[in-house]
């Protein structure tokens, strides 16, 4: 799971800390709230979603993903299931669950904290972190809706 380093100011850093530890959460896991609230509050959410990934409303009905793991298209019940599962297995309870399959051709795997989603036809596969294994079914629920 590639990760980024971002420079802030040293105040800024003690602020996110400190919200953190409030919250209850490791930075990355405040930080990455904080920007679902504020995609949410300004509708972007729809313009920058969550790249690499992908999730489009089809005129069928469906629900099209993609991901660098492979092109999914799913009824929305389907869509939403897989969301389900998607929230489900990055809870941190769910952290010694070693294998969940979906019936959408993916089968969600955890190694260490993150989740593994692999494209059962494939083979090709991606590891996320937890919250963005959360955003993923926040995304796929708002398409489905």
């Amino acid at each position: 799971m590639p990760t980024e380093v971002i420079r802030i100011p040293a105040e800024r850093h003690a602020q996110i800390r400190e919200l953190a530890k409030r919250r209850d959460q490791t930075i990355a896991e405040c930080v990455g709230e904080l920007i679902s609230a504020e995609l949410d509050r300004t509708g972007l959410i729809e313009t920058i979603g969550l790249p690499p990934f992908e999730t489009v409303p089809l005129e069928n009905g469906n629900v099209h993903f993609a991901g660098p793991m492979g092109v999914f298209n799913w009824s929305k019940p389907t869509s939403r299931s897989v969301a389900n599962s998607f929230e489900e297995f990055a809870k941190p309870a769910n952290r010694e669950a070693a294998e969940f399959n979906v019936d959408a051709d993916i089968k969600l795997h955890r190694v260490g904290t993150s989740v593994k989603i692999e494209n059962t036809d494939t083979g090709a596969s991606v590891i996320v972190a937890p919250l963005v294994a959360k955003e993923i079914a926040r995304l796929l629920r708002k398409t489905a809706a």
